[in-house]
Protein backbone atom coordinates (compact mmCIF):
# COMPACT_ATOMS: atom_id res chain seq x y z
CA UNK A 1 0.00 0.00 0.00
CA UNK A 2 0.96 2.93 -1.01
CA UNK A 3 1.66 6.01 1.51
CA UNK A 4 0.14 9.81 0.40
CA UNK A 5 3.98 10.92 1.25
CA UNK A 6 5.57 8.50 -1.11
CA UNK A 7 3.12 9.28 -3.61
CA UNK A 8 3.73 13.24 -3.21
CA UNK A 9 6.86 12.89 -3.45
CA UNK A 10 7.16 10.66 -6.78
CA UNK A 11 5.29 13.06 -7.99
CA UNK A 12 7.20 16.12 -7.29
CA UNK A 13 10.30 14.91 -7.83
CA UNK A 14 8.83 13.90 -11.73
CA UNK A 15 7.43 17.19 -12.06
CA UNK A 16 11.84 18.13 -11.81
CA UNK A 17 12.66 15.84 -13.76
CA UNK A 18 10.48 16.82 -16.78
CA UNK A 19 11.59 20.47 -16.45
CA UNK A 20 15.30 19.29 -16.72
CA UNK A 21 14.50 17.41 -19.28
CA UNK A 22 12.51 20.06 -21.09
CA UNK A 23 15.75 22.24 -20.51
CA UNK A 24 17.85 20.49 -23.00
CA UNK A 25 15.84 18.71 -25.42
CA UNK A 26 12.67 19.83 -27.15
CA UNK A 27 9.76 17.64 -27.55
CA UNK A 28 7.16 18.86 -29.81
CA UNK A 29 4.08 19.58 -27.77
CA UNK A 30 1.46 17.59 -29.39
CA UNK A 31 3.92 14.58 -27.63
CA UNK A 32 3.45 16.02 -24.47
CA UNK A 33 -0.76 16.12 -24.95
CA UNK A 34 -1.12 12.80 -26.47
CA UNK A 35 1.15 11.66 -23.79
CA UNK A 36 -1.34 12.86 -20.91
CA UNK A 37 -4.17 11.62 -22.66
CA UNK A 38 -2.53 8.19 -22.56
CA UNK A 39 -1.44 8.64 -19.02
CA UNK A 40 -5.32 9.81 -17.96
CA UNK A 41 -6.31 6.24 -19.79
CA UNK A 42 -4.06 4.56 -17.27
CA UNK A 43 -5.46 5.88 -13.97
CA UNK A 44 -8.55 4.19 -15.36
CA UNK A 45 -7.35 0.80 -16.11
CA UNK A 46 -4.28 0.55 -14.19
CA UNK A 47 -4.52 -0.13 -10.30
CA UNK A 48 -1.39 -2.07 -9.44
CA UNK A 49 0.00 -0.03 -6.88
CA UNK A 50 3.39 0.43 -8.37
CA UNK A 51 2.09 0.55 -12.35
CA UNK A 52 -0.29 3.67 -10.76
CA UNK A 53 2.76 4.93 -9.35
CA UNK A 54 4.61 4.81 -12.49
CA UNK A 55 1.76 6.31 -14.64
CA UNK A 56 1.76 8.97 -12.04
CA UNK A 57 5.50 9.58 -12.35
CA UNK A 58 5.21 10.15 -16.14
CA UNK A 59 2.19 12.18 -16.06
CA UNK A 60 4.03 14.63 -13.73
CA UNK A 61 7.01 14.48 -15.67
CA UNK A 62 5.06 15.27 -18.83
CA UNK A 63 3.73 18.44 -17.21
CA UNK A 64 7.09 19.60 -16.05
CA UNK A 65 7.96 19.70 -19.85
CA UNK A 66 5.13 21.03 -20.57
CA UNK A 67 5.09 24.09 -17.63
CA UNK A 68 8.83 24.60 -18.95
CA UNK A 69 8.45 24.95 -22.49
CA UNK A 70 5.46 27.52 -21.96
CA UNK A 71 7.52 29.68 -20.15
CA UNK A 72 9.68 30.01 -23.71
CA UNK A 73 9.50 33.40 -25.43
CA UNK A 74 7.46 33.65 -28.56
CA UNK A 75 8.87 34.76 -31.54
CA UNK A 76 6.46 38.05 -32.62
CA UNK A 77 5.91 41.19 -32.99
CA UNK A 78 4.01 41.98 -30.09
CA UNK A 79 7.93 41.26 -28.30
CA UNK A 80 10.50 43.60 -28.10
CA UNK A 81 13.07 40.93 -28.89
CA UNK A 82 11.54 40.50 -31.92
CA UNK A 83 13.76 43.82 -32.86
CA UNK A 84 16.72 42.40 -32.22
CA UNK A 85 19.43 42.98 -34.30
CA UNK A 86 17.68 46.26 -35.23
CA UNK A 87 17.87 49.82 -34.21
CA UNK A 88 14.60 50.68 -32.38
CA UNK A 89 12.70 53.67 -30.71
CA UNK A 90 11.11 51.92 -27.25
CA UNK A 91 9.84 53.12 -24.00
CA UNK A 92 8.91 51.73 -20.91
CA UNK A 93 9.12 51.42 -17.34
CA UNK A 94 11.99 50.31 -14.84
CA UNK A 95 10.37 47.92 -12.68
CA UNK A 96 13.30 46.60 -11.26
CA UNK A 97 16.04 47.95 -8.70
CA UNK A 98 19.11 49.86 -11.04
CA UNK A 99 22.60 47.65 -10.66
CA UNK A 100 25.08 50.40 -10.12
CA UNK A 101 28.43 49.30 -10.82
CA UNK A 102 32.04 51.10 -10.37
CA UNK A 103 31.98 52.23 -14.33
CA UNK A 104 28.06 51.40 -15.41
CA UNK A 105 24.90 51.44 -14.26
CA UNK A 106 22.45 48.27 -15.68
CA UNK A 107 18.28 48.73 -15.84
CA UNK A 108 15.97 46.34 -16.26
CA UNK A 109 13.50 48.27 -18.29
CA UNK A 110 9.64 46.51 -19.03
CA UNK A 111 9.01 47.88 -22.37
CA UNK A 112 5.13 48.78 -23.21
CA UNK A 113 5.48 50.72 -26.73
CA UNK A 114 7.69 50.42 -30.04
CA UNK A 115 8.15 53.06 -32.78
CA UNK A 116 7.50 51.54 -36.06
CA UNK A 117 6.95 53.58 -39.52
CA UNK A 118 6.72 56.42 -37.35
CA UNK A 119 3.67 54.85 -34.96
CA UNK A 120 3.67 53.45 -31.62
CA UNK A 121 3.24 49.80 -30.81
CA UNK A 122 2.26 48.05 -28.21
CA UNK A 123 5.06 45.69 -27.23
CA UNK A 124 5.74 43.01 -24.14
CA UNK A 125 9.31 42.21 -22.93
CA UNK A 126 11.96 43.18 -20.94
CA UNK A 127 15.57 45.18 -21.88
CA UNK A 128 18.71 45.03 -20.15
CA UNK A 129 19.99 48.39 -20.57
CA UNK A 130 24.14 49.50 -19.67
CA UNK A 131 24.32 52.93 -19.38
CA UNK A 132 26.89 54.96 -18.30
CA UNK A 133 26.81 56.11 -14.41
CA UNK A 134 25.07 59.92 -15.11
CA UNK A 135 22.28 60.63 -15.17
CA UNK A 136 21.05 58.53 -12.09
CA UNK A 137 17.76 56.29 -13.22
CA UNK A 138 15.35 55.08 -10.59
CA UNK A 139 12.57 52.66 -9.84
CA UNK A 140 9.13 53.61 -11.07
CA UNK A 141 10.50 55.76 -14.05
CA UNK A 142 9.01 55.69 -17.32
CA UNK A 143 11.64 56.16 -20.21
CA UNK A 144 12.34 56.42 -23.93
CA UNK A 145 14.97 54.70 -25.08
CA UNK A 146 17.13 54.44 -28.63
CA UNK A 147 19.54 51.82 -29.51
CA UNK A 148 20.44 48.87 -31.41
CA UNK A 149 18.62 45.64 -29.59
CA UNK A 150 21.61 42.75 -29.61
CA UNK A 151 20.40 39.23 -28.96
CA UNK A 152 22.44 38.17 -25.87
CA UNK A 153 25.13 35.21 -26.41
CA UNK A 154 27.09 33.26 -24.77
CA UNK A 155 31.05 35.03 -23.28
CA UNK A 156 33.38 32.42 -23.06
CA UNK A 157 32.12 29.50 -20.87
CA UNK A 158 29.82 31.66 -18.94
CA UNK A 159 26.11 31.05 -20.60
CA UNK A 160 24.86 34.83 -20.59
CA UNK A 161 22.25 33.68 -22.77
CA UNK A 162 20.78 31.42 -20.41
CA UNK A 163 21.87 33.48 -17.19
CA UNK A 164 19.22 36.34 -18.80
CA UNK A 165 17.08 34.10 -20.14
CA UNK A 166 15.50 33.10 -16.39
CA UNK A 167 14.44 36.39 -15.66
CA UNK A 168 12.89 36.84 -19.05
CA UNK A 169 15.36 39.13 -20.76
CA UNK A 170 16.47 38.00 -24.29
CA UNK A 171 17.13 41.71 -25.56
CA UNK A 172 20.40 43.78 -24.60
CA UNK A 173 21.08 47.65 -25.02
CA UNK A 174 24.24 48.97 -25.02
CA UNK A 175 24.94 52.95 -23.73
CA UNK A 176 21.46 53.97 -25.82
CA UNK A 177 19.89 57.62 -25.80
CA UNK A 178 17.84 57.66 -22.86
CA UNK A 179 14.72 60.28 -22.50
CA UNK A 180 13.22 60.36 -19.15
CA UNK A 181 9.38 60.85 -19.55
CA UNK A 182 7.85 60.64 -16.06
CA UNK A 183 7.77 58.27 -13.28
CA UNK A 184 5.15 57.19 -10.35
CA UNK A 185 5.29 53.66 -11.86
CA UNK A 186 5.77 50.13 -10.37
CA UNK A 187 4.85 49.05 -6.92
CA UNK A 188 5.01 51.88 -4.26
CA UNK A 189 5.68 49.55 -1.55
CA UNK A 190 9.07 48.15 -3.64
CA UNK A 191 9.94 52.45 -4.75
CA UNK A 192 9.68 52.92 -0.32
CA UNK A 193 12.00 49.81 0.48
CA UNK A 194 14.58 50.82 -2.55
CA UNK A 195 14.44 54.07 -1.18
CA UNK A 196 15.37 53.29 2.09
CA UNK A 197 17.92 51.00 0.86
CA UNK A 198 19.29 53.92 -0.32
CA UNK A 199 19.03 55.79 2.16
CA UNK A 200 20.89 53.26 4.35
CA UNK A 201 23.86 53.06 2.00
CA UNK A 202 24.11 56.87 2.13
CA UNK A 203 24.39 56.25 5.65
CA UNK A 204 27.04 52.73 5.23
CA UNK A 205 29.35 55.30 3.29
CA UNK A 206 29.43 58.03 5.93
CA UNK A 207 30.29 55.83 8.61
CA UNK A 208 33.09 53.29 7.39
CA UNK A 209 35.80 54.14 4.75
CA UNK A 210 36.00 51.58 1.93
CA UNK A 211 36.59 48.66 0.85
CA UNK A 212 34.97 47.79 3.93
CA UNK A 213 32.09 50.13 3.17
CA UNK A 214 31.05 47.99 0.06
CA UNK A 215 31.88 44.50 2.35
CA UNK A 216 29.28 45.85 5.16
CA UNK A 217 26.51 46.69 2.29
CA UNK A 218 26.71 43.55 0.59
CA UNK A 219 26.27 41.60 3.74
CA UNK A 220 23.69 43.64 5.19
CA UNK A 221 21.77 44.97 2.38
CA UNK A 222 22.53 42.98 -0.74
CA UNK A 223 24.78 45.89 -2.23
CA UNK A 224 27.53 45.00 -3.90
CA UNK A 225 28.76 48.62 -5.72
CA UNK A 226 32.44 49.67 -5.00
CA UNK A 227 33.83 46.07 -4.01
CA UNK A 228 37.48 45.68 -5.65
CA UNK A 229 38.38 43.37 -8.07
CA UNK A 230 41.52 42.09 -5.68
CA UNK A 231 38.97 41.79 -3.29
CA UNK A 232 36.54 39.99 -5.20
CA UNK A 233 38.75 37.83 -6.96
CA UNK A 234 40.54 36.98 -3.05
CA UNK A 235 36.92 36.09 -2.01
CA UNK A 236 36.31 33.47 -5.19
CA UNK A 237 40.40 31.88 -4.31
CA UNK A 238 39.24 31.47 -0.82
CA UNK A 239 35.50 30.11 -1.19
CA UNK A 240 33.53 32.67 0.82
CA UNK A 241 32.15 34.57 -2.35
CA UNK A 242 28.77 33.65 -0.84
CA UNK A 243 29.08 35.75 2.30
CA UNK A 244 28.57 38.35 -0.11
CA UNK A 245 26.26 36.84 -2.61
CA UNK A 246 22.41 37.18 -1.92
CA UNK A 247 21.59 33.31 -1.90
CA UNK A 248 20.39 31.00 0.06
CA UNK A 249 23.72 29.09 0.28
CA UNK A 250 25.22 32.53 2.16
CA UNK A 251 21.47 32.91 4.28
CA UNK A 252 21.42 29.16 5.42
CA UNK A 253 24.94 29.49 6.73
CA UNK A 254 24.52 32.65 8.60
CA UNK A 255 21.18 31.83 10.14
CA UNK A 256 22.55 28.46 11.13
CA UNK A 257 25.40 30.34 12.99
CA UNK A 258 23.22 33.15 13.91
CA UNK A 259 21.02 30.46 15.71
CA UNK A 260 23.27 28.12 17.62
CA UNK A 261 25.41 31.75 18.50
CA UNK A 262 22.09 32.70 20.33
CA UNK A 263 21.28 29.70 21.92
CA UNK A 264 25.54 30.32 23.01
CA UNK A 265 24.47 32.96 24.45
CA UNK A 266 22.12 31.22 27.15
CA UNK A 267 18.56 32.51 24.31
CA UNK A 268 16.09 29.86 24.70
CA UNK A 269 16.16 27.63 21.26
CA UNK A 270 12.84 28.58 20.71
CA UNK A 271 13.52 32.43 21.01
CA UNK A 272 16.70 31.97 19.00
CA UNK A 273 15.19 30.42 16.27
CA UNK A 274 12.44 33.54 15.87
CA UNK A 275 15.59 36.25 16.48
CA UNK A 276 16.77 33.84 13.39
CA UNK A 277 13.53 33.91 11.71
CA UNK A 278 13.40 38.02 12.25
CA UNK A 279 16.53 38.62 11.04
CA UNK A 280 15.96 36.30 7.34
CA UNK A 281 12.24 38.54 7.12
CA UNK A 282 14.59 42.17 7.61
CA UNK A 283 17.46 40.71 5.53
CA UNK A 284 14.89 39.82 2.19
CA UNK A 285 12.45 42.59 2.49
CA UNK A 286 15.49 45.44 2.61
CA UNK A 287 17.17 43.98 -0.54
CA UNK A 288 13.96 44.85 -2.03
CA UNK A 289 12.18 42.06 -2.36
CA UNK A 290 13.70 40.32 -5.79
CA UNK A 291 13.10 37.02 -6.87
CA UNK A 292 16.41 35.81 -5.95
CA UNK A 293 16.27 36.83 -2.60
CA UNK A 294 12.77 35.85 -2.04
CA UNK A 295 14.00 32.55 -2.73
CA UNK A 296 17.12 32.56 -0.54
CA UNK A 297 15.12 33.49 2.23
CA UNK A 298 12.82 30.92 2.06
CA UNK A 299 15.78 28.09 1.78
CA UNK A 300 17.24 29.77 5.58
CA UNK A 301 13.95 29.53 6.82
CA UNK A 302 13.58 25.68 5.96
CA UNK A 303 17.07 25.09 7.34
CA UNK A 304 15.94 26.60 10.76
CA UNK A 305 12.61 25.01 10.36
CA UNK A 306 14.43 21.48 10.43
CA UNK A 307 16.90 22.39 12.95
CA UNK A 308 14.25 23.63 15.05
CA UNK A 309 11.81 21.01 14.86
CA UNK A 310 14.88 18.09 14.91
CA UNK A 311 12.94 16.00 12.66
CA UNK A 312 14.77 15.61 9.56
CA UNK A 313 12.55 12.80 7.92
CA UNK A 314 9.93 15.21 7.58
CA UNK A 315 11.49 17.25 5.59
CA UNK A 316 11.88 15.56 1.98
CA UNK A 317 8.59 16.39 1.20
CA UNK A 318 8.83 20.50 2.20
CA UNK A 319 11.78 20.26 0.52
CA UNK A 320 10.53 19.37 -2.67
CA UNK A 321 7.50 21.21 -2.34
CA UNK A 322 9.36 23.98 -1.90
CA UNK A 323 11.69 23.64 -4.56
CA UNK A 324 8.09 22.27 -7.10
CA UNK A 325 6.64 25.81 -6.23
CA UNK A 326 9.82 27.98 -6.95
CA UNK A 327 10.05 26.20 -10.48
CA UNK A 328 6.70 26.10 -10.81
CA UNK A 329 6.85 29.73 -10.84
CA UNK A 330 9.96 29.88 -12.64
CA UNK A 331 10.87 26.76 -14.84
CA UNK A 332 14.20 28.06 -15.67
CA UNK A 333 15.66 28.41 -12.67
CA UNK A 334 16.36 24.93 -12.16
CA UNK A 335 19.22 24.65 -14.79
CA UNK A 336 20.01 27.58 -16.02
CA UNK A 337 20.25 29.41 -12.30
CA UNK A 338 23.40 28.55 -10.42
CA UNK A 339 21.94 30.65 -7.43
CA UNK A 340 19.19 28.57 -6.80
CA UNK A 341 21.37 25.59 -7.18
CA UNK A 342 23.57 25.99 -4.37
CA UNK A 343 20.89 27.71 -2.36
CA UNK A 344 18.97 24.26 -2.79
CA UNK A 345 22.21 22.00 -2.23
CA UNK A 346 23.45 24.04 0.66
CA UNK A 347 19.68 23.30 2.35
CA UNK A 348 20.02 19.63 1.78
CA UNK A 349 23.52 19.26 3.22
CA UNK A 350 22.31 21.83 6.34
CA UNK A 351 18.99 19.43 6.87
CA UNK A 352 20.40 16.09 5.89
CA UNK A 353 24.55 15.74 5.98
CA UNK A 354 25.38 17.80 9.01
CA UNK A 355 23.65 15.58 11.12
CA UNK A 356 25.42 12.60 9.87
CA UNK A 357 28.87 14.44 10.54
CA UNK A 358 27.62 15.72 13.75
CA UNK A 359 27.57 11.86 14.69
CA UNK A 360 31.09 11.71 13.43
CA UNK A 361 32.37 14.68 15.15
CA UNK A 362 30.85 14.26 18.81
CA UNK A 363 34.47 15.34 20.25
CA UNK A 364 34.38 18.80 18.59
CA UNK A 365 34.82 21.34 21.16
CA UNK A 366 31.83 23.64 21.51
CA UNK A 367 33.70 26.33 22.45
CA UNK A 368 32.01 30.10 20.92
CA UNK A 369 30.24 27.40 18.72
CA UNK A 370 33.32 26.05 16.71
CA UNK A 371 31.52 22.53 16.24
CA UNK A 372 28.35 24.50 14.88
CA UNK A 373 30.32 26.55 12.65
CA UNK A 374 32.80 23.38 11.52
CA UNK A 375 29.83 21.47 11.08
CA UNK A 376 27.77 24.01 9.05
CA UNK A 377 30.57 25.17 6.86
CA UNK A 378 31.47 21.28 5.70
CA UNK A 379 28.48 20.17 5.10
CA UNK A 380 27.62 22.98 2.94
CA UNK A 381 31.18 22.84 0.88
CA UNK A 382 31.13 19.06 0.51
CA UNK A 383 27.50 19.54 -0.43
CA UNK A 384 28.08 21.70 -3.12
CA UNK A 385 31.67 20.90 -4.38
CA UNK A 386 30.42 18.38 -7.25
CA UNK A 387 28.45 21.64 -8.79
CA UNK A 388 30.99 24.05 -8.07
CA UNK A 389 33.53 22.35 -9.70
CA UNK A 390 30.97 21.43 -13.08
CA UNK A 391 29.58 25.15 -12.96
CA UNK A 392 33.01 27.24 -12.30
CA UNK A 393 35.93 25.07 -13.01
CA UNK A 394 37.71 25.97 -9.54
CA UNK A 395 38.16 24.47 -6.39
CA UNK A 396 39.47 25.77 -3.39
CA UNK A 397 41.94 24.01 -0.64
CA UNK A 398 41.52 26.83 1.86
CA UNK A 399 37.52 27.02 1.70
CA UNK A 400 36.95 25.17 5.02
CA UNK A 401 39.74 26.76 6.76
CA UNK A 402 39.13 30.21 6.01
CA UNK A 403 35.60 29.47 6.26
CA UNK A 404 35.39 28.67 9.61
CA UNK A 405 38.22 31.57 10.36
CA UNK A 406 35.46 33.94 8.69
CA UNK A 407 32.01 32.63 9.01
CA UNK A 408 31.62 32.91 13.01
CA UNK A 409 31.96 36.85 13.22
CA UNK A 410 29.74 37.36 10.29
CA UNK A 411 27.07 37.27 12.01
CA UNK A 412 28.55 39.71 14.32
CA UNK A 413 29.89 42.15 12.00
CA UNK A 414 26.41 42.46 10.37
CA UNK A 415 24.44 43.12 14.22
CA UNK A 416 26.89 45.50 14.54
CA UNK A 417 26.82 47.38 11.75
CA UNK A 418 23.16 47.68 11.95
CA UNK A 419 23.34 49.38 15.27
CA UNK A 420 26.13 51.47 13.63
CA UNK A 421 23.80 52.94 10.80
CA UNK A 422 20.63 52.95 13.22
CA UNK A 423 22.69 54.98 15.75
CA UNK A 424 24.52 57.12 12.93
CA UNK A 425 20.72 58.28 12.00
CA UNK A 426 20.00 59.47 15.78
CA UNK A 427 23.56 60.88 16.83
CA UNK A 428 26.51 60.41 14.20
CA UNK A 429 29.83 60.34 16.54
CA UNK A 430 27.97 57.46 18.49
CA UNK A 431 27.18 55.55 15.35
CA UNK A 432 31.11 56.31 13.94
CA UNK A 433 32.41 54.65 17.53
CA UNK A 434 30.53 51.35 16.78
CA UNK A 435 31.61 51.69 12.99
CA UNK A 436 34.88 51.90 14.52
CA UNK A 437 34.51 48.11 15.45
CA UNK A 438 32.73 47.33 12.36
CA UNK A 439 35.53 48.20 10.51
CA UNK A 440 38.03 46.36 12.75
CA UNK A 441 35.69 43.11 12.62
CA UNK A 442 35.58 43.29 8.54
CA UNK A 443 39.25 44.22 8.73
CA UNK A 444 39.94 40.91 9.91
CA UNK A 445 38.05 39.49 7.65
CA UNK A 446 39.46 40.76 4.71
CA UNK A 447 43.61 40.26 6.30
CA UNK A 448 42.58 36.41 6.76
CA UNK A 449 40.78 36.39 2.95
CA UNK A 450 44.23 38.28 1.56
CA UNK A 451 46.52 36.20 2.94
CA UNK A 452 45.04 33.03 2.12
CA UNK A 453 44.37 34.40 -1.32
CA UNK A 454 48.02 34.81 -2.19
CA UNK A 455 49.49 31.08 -2.14
CA UNK A 456 49.41 29.13 -5.46
CA UNK A 457 47.67 26.17 -4.50
CA UNK A 458 44.70 27.71 -2.45
CA UNK A 459 42.48 27.61 -5.25
CA UNK A 460 43.29 25.90 -8.98
CA UNK A 461 41.48 25.77 -12.02
CA UNK A 462 40.05 22.66 -13.31
CA UNK A 463 38.77 21.07 -16.63
CA UNK A 464 35.78 21.19 -17.61
CA UNK A 465 34.37 18.16 -16.16
CA UNK A 466 31.40 15.67 -17.89
CA UNK A 467 27.84 16.30 -15.90
CA UNK A 468 28.22 12.50 -15.71
CA UNK A 469 30.76 12.89 -13.33
CA UNK A 470 29.17 15.37 -11.54
CA UNK A 471 25.96 13.22 -10.96
CA UNK A 472 28.59 10.11 -9.60
CA UNK A 473 29.34 12.26 -6.82
CA UNK A 474 25.82 12.92 -5.86
CA UNK A 475 24.79 9.83 -5.91
CA UNK A 476 27.85 8.97 -3.71
CA UNK A 477 26.78 11.76 -1.39
CA UNK A 478 23.20 10.62 -1.44
CA UNK A 479 24.80 6.76 0.15
CA UNK A 480 26.29 8.88 2.69
CA UNK A 481 23.59 10.80 4.29
CA UNK A 482 20.69 7.98 3.41
CA UNK A 483 22.69 4.48 4.21
CA UNK A 484 24.85 5.81 7.35
CA UNK A 485 21.66 7.93 8.12
CA UNK A 486 19.75 4.77 8.49
CA UNK A 487 22.92 2.29 10.11
CA UNK A 488 22.76 5.37 12.73
CA UNK A 489 18.68 4.83 13.41
CA UNK A 490 19.74 1.40 13.71
CA UNK A 491 21.83 1.41 16.03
Amino acid sequence: MLHKSQIFLVTMVAFLVGVALASYFFVPQYYIYYGLAGCCLGFIFYKKPMVFLGIVGLFFCLLGMWRYQGSLPIVSSEFVSFYNEQKATFSGAVLGEVDERVDQQKITLTADQILIDKNWRRVRGQVLIKADLFPKYNYGEYLQVECVLKTPESIEDFAYDRFLAKANIYSLCYYPQIKKISAGYGNLVTKYILQFKSILLRKINQLVHEPQASFLAGILIGARKGIPAELTQAFNRTGITHIIAISGYNITIIATILLSGCVGFGISRKKSFYVSVVVIFFFVIICGLPASVVRAGVMGLLVLLSQNLGRVARMSNILVLVAGVMILINPKILIFDAGFQLSFLATIGLVYLQPVLANKFEKLPKVWQLKETILTTTAAIIITAPLIIYQFQRFSLVALLVNMLVLPVIPFSMALGFLAVIFGFVWLPLGQGIAWLVWLVLEYVIRITLFFSQFSLSSFDLPGIPWQIMLAGYFFLIYIIFLRSAKTNVK
